[in-house]
């Protein structure tokens, strides 16, 4: 792998629009509750590190929280390495995806443009880039194997079989769903193995399986495979392709559109891939090929498994991209020759996809400064009073809210004390978790206690007080 110019554009750009975003809108990564869950995972791994207990079983994959809390040894800020993390992942996938990108094609600019207009500033990428997630993360593992399982199908390298192992395995231990996509290349390593087998091949083989894993088994003690009961796993069906109701763990979930279509438009959509609709015109129009089958068949049979999942969620098509991006490049350096005003399209196509992020990050900006008002509100007025909440919960904890915070999700209460406060919405949950826990418990505090009106905030939120 050579670096040159364009390597070093895949590194500004990204680290520029993390300081846009972080210093001048303030998004600092805290957003939704995985990340929150992520957070609390990297500082208890970060505390073991530095002679702490071993933390309990994670829930989540343990990929990104394990090199979270190793890059929190340069940053001693847990939820900023995680930030740092993401947008590092961006500009490792950048790179790869460049480098896969010129094993089968030489006009390095319409590459660097394809990858700058389609990839980086892709809506969802770049939102995702800033935020405490996994996603990024894994798809730098995809793509990255995706690399060395090309490299290793041309030449059979060792060191290219280590790589595909290890990212692969890495990918699917920083989120689980990796697996659907990444089954197939590994399928293919195997039978490539087969075909010309060795020790050094064999071992090399064997130690990216080791290092890959090593994480998970170290972090995970109530059962390595635990992850197979995991909800969604459990409660995946082939009829929920064609479902948009769905009763869950997290209460009766109702949706406009039938799971199947819900992805298809998705992807489809510019704040994924801008040019998807236009390039898959073209190349129905002048008949040009794809590379590789198989990249197309881990791309279908991806979306098939989210569909398949009773929810539904826009980021979890990001993992889809890598695929994406390499399948249509061919299209587009076919198109690229052809167009006519190339700067102007090209100008046309960032500010289009800028405006997409602006107005895409909107949730992401009213989120985040409503959680820092709230937080910076209750510390200033009712800092170490206990606060029983939902949704907030993790949020109030991981914004360090000076005080003990209780979740009505995690379990039934018949013992809330007088002088405790409660920070919810009831009219915002009352039709999703009609009959959960979040309700019921807060039904059973309204029949057993008097609740009086402390605070009112944004989106029907109040604090209460217990009488």
């Amino acid at each position: 792998m050579q670096f040159s110019r364009s390597i070093f554009l895949y590194v500004l750009l990204p680290v520029l629009c993390l300081v846009v975003a972080r210093v001048l809108f303030g998004i600092d990564g805290l957003y939704g509750q995985d990340a929150y869950e992520y957070l609390r995972f990297t500082k208890e791994l970060h505390a073991f590190w530095s002679g702490g207990v071993q933390p309990a079983d994670f829930f989540w994959p343990v990929g990104y929280p394990f090199w979270g809390s190793l890059v929190a040894f340069v940053t001693s800020n847990e939820a900023i390495a995680l930030q740092i993390l993401s947008v590092a992942a961006l500009i490792g996938s950048l790179i790869y995806l460049n480098e896969i990108l010129k094993l089968h094609a030489a006009n390095r600019t319409a590459i660097k443009f394809y990858l700058v207009a389609c990839f980086l500033l892709s809506p969802l990428v770049l939102r995702l880039s800033w935020l405490c997630m996994s996603d990024m993360l894994c798809v730098f593992f995809i793509a990255a194997h995706l690399y060395h399982f090309m490299r290793y199908k041309a030449e059979g390298k060792p060191l290219d079989l280590f790589f595909v192992v290890v990212f692969a395995g890495s990918a699917v231990f920083t989120r689980y769903g990796a697996a659907v996509p990444l089954l197939f290349t590994s399928l293919l390593t195997v039978i490539y193995f087969f075909r010309k087998p060795g020790i050094l091949r064999f071992a090399a083989g064997c130690a990216g399986v080791l290092l890959a894993v090593l994480p998970h088994f170290i972090f995970t003690s109530k059962g390595y495979f635990s992850f197979t009961d995991h909800p969604w796993l459990a409660n995946w069906n082939a009829m929920n392709l064609f479902r948009s109701e769905f009763m869950t763990n997290d209460g009766e979930i109702s949706y406009q559109l039938p799971n199947l279509l819900f992805y298809l438009l998705d992807l489809f959509h510019p704040r994924f891939f801008i040019l998807l609709a236009p390039l898959v015109i073209y190349a129905l129009v002048k008949k040009i090929r794809m590379w590789n089958a198989y990249l197309l068949v881990a791309a279908c049979a991806y979306i098939i498994f989210l569909a398949g999942i009773p929810t539904q969620n826009s980021r979890f098509l990001l993992l889809a991209s890598p695929y994406v991006v390499i399948l249509l490049y061919p299209v587009f350096e076919h198109a690229w020759k052809a167009m006519p005003y190339r700067k102007y399209v090209a100008t046309g196509l960032i500010i289009a996809n800028l405006a997409l992020v602006f107005f895409g990050s909107r949730t992401i900006y009213d989120r985040t400064r409503f959680e820092q008002e709230i937080v910076a509100s209750l510390n200033s007025k009712y800092s170490g009073r206990n606060i029983y909440s939902f949704d907030i919960d993790q949020a109030l904890t991981g914004r360090n809210y000076n005080g003990r915070v209780f979740s009505l999700y995690e379990k039934l209460y018949d013992d809330f004390r007088p002088g405790d406060l409660i920070l919810f919405a009831p009219e915002k949950f009352a039709v999703q978790w009609k009959n959960k826990k979040p309700m019921q418990n807060w039904n059973r505090a309204n029949a057993d206690h008097e609740l009086v009106v402390k605070e009112t905030f944004d989106d029907g939120w109040k604090l209460y007080e217990i009488r």
